[in-house]
């Protein structure tokens, strides 16, 4: 046969969106299903469809505005036993700001419509050839050759040709060329062969790709990001692996194997942010050596929920009671929102928040400010009710009552940058505010705008502050805490620790409260389980 004719040309699809844009950040990256359309808006290229390379510049529109992309033709007679190679090179020229990773695949008859579309492809998969499919990356120029086998026969029949496709959806380029496999055998006997030339050595078999590849996945501490780890053994000196390609909710990371680790095991990680640890995720890691030879091995990360280990001692021991509350990447804080004088919990998603008393029964829930606010939790009336404050800039808007509504108090304090910390600094049963700057402490002791009451150094600029009645005088101060350790004052003076405890892991949350209404603020921790 002939190559394709211009009636039926091959196809390049380039879907064209602003590269800093919403979309193109929510888009997942992978193998568009062969029953999808090409992206809405895309714009279409035909290559020659003669054997010669197809072509595609990614850009303008999106910041590889230089980047060519080249996938090469290939074609050769069968042969009459055996298998004969054909190669298709892929090259990006030009530069490239982000990788430019994805998938490749060859597609034969029954296979389904091409992408981009093209006539439907007459060889057999397995008969003709044998399949490939694995997973590419550059992180700049350069070329990837890819190695499909031709079965030789002795069978008379038409020319037949496959696709080679290639397909990566963070820079939406699909391209394919063609594999054209040519008859050489005549109606009868085949002649015998010819006494020519001894043909060249051969360079002998491609190397085998990497194999055993282990993916355990630990739990994420904070809820909303997966840790990925995975090992693989020492690999051929001749083909070693060049880069590893992570897939995991809906996202693709492309690493670039160290030269110092390439020829012998290595294991690596890639921690990937907003996944939603709530449900399972299914996670798949692909090594890819110099060749093009792949090796993929996955495994599912579970799901996890939050659980509450209640303490109602100030030293380490058994938990009171702990039950399981929120989803793991849900920000949870503490607050008396009965009045009772016993500290419950709040689970926050977006405005709304999710009440619970101390043993985690049900108090109902309530909405309050915006998403994007940050959010104080504090009793600013002194009617022993704790209720929600927000803070935009170094504004606070307070709410006197557990329910949405404008608020009830209006203040300025501090810095849009401190960090800020609530507490009845001065026992008269009004929650305040106190900033850090550094290690330094600015206490005010009323909810109206001024300068600081008192200021004081305690601790280090990145210690974790916790704030609380530790000594049953009805007055709140700091501990700050460094891994498991916690070093209390009890006081608004400069100076050390006076008292000095170990608590929980230094992964746990710690969340700080009077659960038994006796007057001496103690600990809860807060651990993700996989369900």
């Amino acid at each position: 046969m002939r190559w394709p004719s211009n009636s039926a040309r091959l196809s390049l699809v380039v879907a064209v969106l602003s590269f800093g844009s919403a979309a193109l950040a929510d888009t997942a990256v992978g193998i568009v299903p062969d029953d999808e359309p090409p992206p809405s808006g895309a714009i279409l290229f035909e290559p020659q469809g003669d054997g010669n390379d197809a072509v595609a510049s990614i850009g303008p529109e999106s910041s590889d505005a230089s980047a060519t992309v080249t996938l090469s033709a290939a074609q050769g007679p069968e042969g009459n036993a055996g298998t004969n190679t054909f190669l298709f090179t892929l090259g990006i020229s030009g530069s490239l700001d982000w990788p430019f990773a994805g998938v490749y695949r060859t597609r034969g008859a029954g296979e389904g419509d091409p992408r981009p579309p093209g006539p439907q492809a007459t060889a057999t998969p397995f008969d003709d050839y044998n399949s490939v499919f694995g997973s590419f990356s550059f992180s700049g120029p350069g070329q990837r050759v890819f190695a499909v086998e031709v079965n030789g026969d002795t069978v008379v029949e038409p020319d037949e040709f496959f696709y080679f496709e290639i397909s990566s959806l963070h820079h939406l380029v699909f391209l394919n060329n063609v594999g054209l496999i040519l008859n050489d055998d005549a109606a009868g006997n085949p002649p015998p062969p010819s006494p020519g030339p001894a043909p060249a050595p051969s360079p002998g078999p491609i190397p085998a790709p990497p194999s055993n590849l282990t993916v355990p996945v630990p739990a994420a501490v904070d809820g909303s990001t997966l840790t990925v780890s995975w090992t693989t053994p020492q690999t051929d000196p001749a083909d070693p692996i060049v880069s590893y390609t992570v897939a995991a909710a809906g996202q693709i990371t492309v690493v670039t194997a160290s030269d110092d680790a390439v020829h012998s095991s290595a294991t690596r990680s890639v921690t990937l942010s907003g996944v939603d640890r709530s449900v399972p995720q299914e996670v798949t890691v692909t090594a890819m050596t110099t060749s093009g030879r792949s090796s993929s091995a996955s495994t599912t990360a579970p799901a996890l929920r939050g659980r509450i280990f209640v303490s109602n001692a100030i030293a380490s021991g058994p938990a009171a009671y702990d039950f399981a509350f929120g989803p793991p990447g849900a920000a949870v804080v503490t607050g008396d929102w009965s009045g009772d004088g016993h500290t419950g919990f709040a689970a926050r998603s977006g405005n709304i928040f999710t009440l619970v008393d101390e043993r985690g029964v049900s108090q109902g829930s309530a909405a309050f400010g915006k998403a994007t606010d940050e959010v104080f939790i504090g009793d600013w009336n002194a009617n022993g009710l704790d209720t929600f404050g927000v803070r935009r800039s170094n504004v606070f808007f307070l709410r006197n009552t557990p329910t949405g509504g404008v608020a009830d108090i209006v203040l300025g304090f501090g810095r849009a940058g401190d960090e800020v910390f609530v507490g009845d600094w001065n026992g008269n049963g009004q929650d305040t505010f106190a900033v850090r700057r550094g290690n330094v402490f600015f206490v005010r002791n009323s909810t109206t705008t001024g300068v600081a009451d008192v200021v004081f150094g305690f601790g280090r600029s990145g210690d974790e502050v916790l704030v609380g009645d530790w000594d049953q005088d009805g007055l709140d101060s700091f501990a700050v805490r460094r891994g498991n350790t916690i070093f209390i004052r009890n006081d608004f003076q400069t100076g050390i620790a006076q008292q000095t405890i170990s608590f929980g892991k230094a992964t746990d949350q710690l969340l700080v409260g009077d659960y038994d209404n006796d007057g001496v603020d103690t600990f809860a921790v807060r651990r993700l389980e996989a369900l």
